[in-house]
């Protein structure tokens, strides 16, 4: 799900810069859609919400539109949801769905992750300042519960936890900042007929996918994925390095 929600805003971005219906137009909706149904057979849920909040984010001149008719589509299906989940109308809509899609809707699947946070957040409670040690979470948590996590499935709560708050911060406030002040010059035009401007939009937006991915799970553990991270945030840098150059020559 992290891979195909990485190339994702890409993908997008050459149905924006390819306004026009031609052969290399319709071969790039074709990789599109196929990317998105990979997404939806993922059966990850973080793959999903990203893969709402992609289009709005390659597309930032009609922003607040799109996510009010998201977060509206959303409301609208978890509603739904709630009516027949306990009716004869349950067992149409499962029938629909694969039974590994189906699941990940379960509080059996949910409830766990949330257990696993507020142990992270206990462990993180009793010692703040230099935290627990590397990798200590997943043995910490499997003597208190006899169950094995591998990690904290929330870098944020991970890196705390094994080094301290004054230590994550050190990492995580440079990070954020490199990816606010870059998302902020990616939207400052309207203009989304410029290719720079797209290019610069789906760079980013697939780098702030993959931060908001890394908050239900680390997938940074994968090297190819991490090395992929790198890479757009030295990017997401380099926007911002080109901005400021740009600012000091027109002044």
């Amino acid at each position: 799900g992290a891979w195909l929600v990485i190339i994702l805003p890409f993908c997008i971005s050459l149905i924006f810069i390819e306004r026009k219906i031609s052969l290399r137009w319709l071969i790039s909706s074709l990789i599109l859609l196929l990317v998105c149904i990979l997404i939806i057979l993922t059966t990850s849920r973080a793959a999903w919400i990203c893969l709402f909040l992609s289009i709005p984010l390659v597309n930032g001149r009609k922003l607040n539109k799109w996510f009010l008719n998201i977060f509206g589509g959303i409301i609208s299906i978890g509603f739904l949801f709630y009516l027949t989940i306990s009716t004869e109308l349950s067992i149409f809509f499962k029938g629909l769905l694969p039974a590994g899609i189906w699941k990940e809707f379960s509080t059996a699947n949910i409830s766990p992750r949330i257990e696993i946070w507020n142990r992270a957040l206990k462990l993180i409670s009793e010692k703040p300042l230099f935290g627990s040690g590397a990798s200590s979470f997943s043995s910490i948590f499997h003597s208190e519960t006899g169950l094995w996590q591998g990690h904290a499935h929330n870098l944020p709560l991970e890196l705390m936890a094994s080094y301290g708050v004054l230590a994550s911060l050190m990492i995580l406030l440079p990070i954020s900042f490199i990816l606010f002040r870059s998302f902020l010059i990616s939207y400052r035009d309207s203009n989304i007929k410029i290719k720079r401007i797209i290019l610069d939009r789906a760079w980013v937006s697939s780098l702030l996918l993959l931060f908001l991915m890394h908050l239900v799970d680390i997938q940074y553990l994968d090297g190819r994925i991490s090395i992929l991270g790198w890479l757009l945030l030295a990017g997401a840098k380099n926007i911002i390095v080109e901005k400021n150059y740009s600012d000091s020559v027109n002044n």
